[in-house]
């Protein structure tokens, strides 16, 4: 596999922000911008949480501002659910994620280790058979 910038087509060109080429770049070079993009990467991260706490701060009724310590609102904050039609991760559900995972887990190791090859041998469901 050859992976060179020679091994592009001729017309293929990497642009990057303000038409930087990519293709130019050493390995060094393109290895320092990886790092510095992931640097700004967390830093957005950690802006958008600090705004995240600070838009709560501010949506609260006035008579109650500043009652509610950073710990309690991180405690409240949700996460999008990556299994499918699972509720958002809280400090409340993820027990339901924990059971989840203990259960799915065994399952699917027990069904693929033990269960499928079983039925497949003995019963010849599932998979092709092996002919000799």
């Amino acid at each position: 596999l050859n992976l060179s910038a020679e091994a592009a087509p001729p017309d293929f060109i990497m642009l990057g922000e303000n038409g930087a080429r990519y293709g130019d770049l050493s390995m060094g070079q393109i290895e320092f911008n990886i790092q510095e993009r992931r640097n700004r990467i967390f830093q957005l991260m950690e802006e958008v949480r600090r705004l995240r706490i600070q838009q709560r701060i501010k949506a609260k009724a006035p008579g109650m501002r500043g009652t509610q310590t950073v710990r309690e609102m991180q405690e409240q904050e949700s996460f999008p659910s990556a299994i499918p039609n699972f509720p958002p991760i809280t400090k409340n559900t993820i027990q339901d994620y924990k059971r989840f995972y203990s259960i799915a887990t065994p399952a699917v190791i027990i069904f693929g280790g033990l269960i499928a090859p079983l039925l497949e041998v003995r019963m010849g469901l599932g998979g092709a058979s092996y002919y000799d």
